[in-house]
């Protein structure tokens, strides 16, 4: 499945793995799919397919597909999430080949960069709220899946 070899992908590199930190307090790669696991540390990186679909042939489906994927970085400070994108995308746009699962990536690009910031809840008034630097990137995907 293309998520789980992007997850290894991302997991393996040492531009993130720099980034997320390797020792984390919360015992995790900092690498999670759809939300961030309740008390991780920070920086953290969060994806998600946005978008997909199949091309069709004459003959019926075709085993080329694509996928819009967001990749949301987190941080307490605006150059922790910048830094973790950037290695994200050092990594992801340009790729081309076999994925650890045996996905087969014809090409990966960069479709957007947005800035934005999170203030969670206060959950009490003594604790106060966390605000939360936050970058996300969507990647265009094209790619073949594994037998």
């Amino acid at each position: 499945m293309l998520e789980e070899g992007i997850y290894t992908l991302l997991a393996n590199s040492t531009a993130v793995t720099d980034q997320l930190g390797t020792a984390r307090v919360d015992q995790t790669t900092g690498i999670f799919p759809g939300l961030i696991k309740a008390g991780s540390d920070l920086p953290a990186l969060v994806y998600l397919q946005v978008h997909g679909e199949e091309m069709q042939t004459f003959d019926g489906r075709g085993e080329l597909r694509s996928a819009r994927v967001q990749l949301s970085a987190y941080g307490d400070a605006y150059g922790d999430a910048k830094r973790t994108a950037k290695a994200v995308k050092d990594t992801l746009i340009g790729f081309a080949g076999t994925l650890d699962d045996g996905t087969e990536v014809d090409s990966i690009h960069l479709v957007s960069e947005m800035d934005n910031f999170v203030k969670t809840p206060t959950p009490t008034q003594e604790t106060g709220g966390r605000s939360l630097y936050h970058t996300a990137i969507d990647v265009e995907i094209w790619y073949r899946e594994a037998s």
